[in-house]
């Protein structure tokens, strides 16, 4: 099995505002008189709490040899979405195997699935979001990165997943190859209506 570790870029100060703030309804019901103002103030300046919330986040991944590897972020909170302003799978050490790999938006009931068969390599669960028209394997130079097309957002209790698709002749060479899921991504309550981001 491959083992994954998830590397961060530290606690993000502004996100405290959103973790204590406090509802007199639950997430999903209408907001009282009271919140309205709130609410409306946070529309207004929707894209400055957006950009001032964004971090960097990384997760790791180190391939053994044997399988294809499946590496999932976080999953979103319930309360919150995702603004992932940008994605890219990348090599960060490379065993002189290309790694073909894709990039997608997982729901949580398929947080379980198995990785795609060194057999048969077929994308069996999640959507795919990189870029179709871009690089769809992995290699040690600049131009062998998987990335996203567009900003997206995921809501609650969904994850961005990268998957490897390596067939069987080559999967042995991956052995020790290490893997990177990196994500420039802000958390934003439910109460933050977004603007146009798409």
């Amino acid at each position: 099995m491959s083992s994954t570790s998830i590397l961060t870029g530290g606690i993000n100060p502004f996100t405290s505002q959103f973790l204590t703030e406090e509802r007199t309804s639950p997430v999903g019901f209408a907001e009282s008189a009271v919140n309205a103002p709130f609410s409306h103030a946070f529309s207004e300046r929707c894209w400055e709490t957006i950009l001032r919330n964004i971090q960097y986040r990384r997760y790791q991944v180190k391939m053994d040899g044997v399988n294809n590897f499946v590496l999932n972020s976080d999953f979103v909170p319930d309360g919150y979405w995702w603004y992932i302003h940008a994605a890219t799978l990348t090599i960060v050490v490379f065993t002189n195997q290309i790694v073909a790999a894709v990039i997608t938006m997982l729901s949580q009931n398929e947080k379980n699935d198995p990785p795609p068969s060194t057999g048969f390599p077929l994308l069996v669960s999640g959507i795919q979001v990189n870029d179709l028209a871009g690089p769809s394997s992995l290699g040690s130079g600049s131009s062998q990165i998987i990335s996203t097309l567009r900003s997206l957002i995921l809501p609650p209790r969904w994850a961005l997943s990268a998957k490897s698709m390596v067939i069987a002749a080559n999967i042995a060479a991956t052995s020790g190859t290490v893997v990177e899921l990196r994500m420039a991504v802000a958390e934003l309550p439910l109460s933050l209506d977004p603007p146009n981001l798409l």
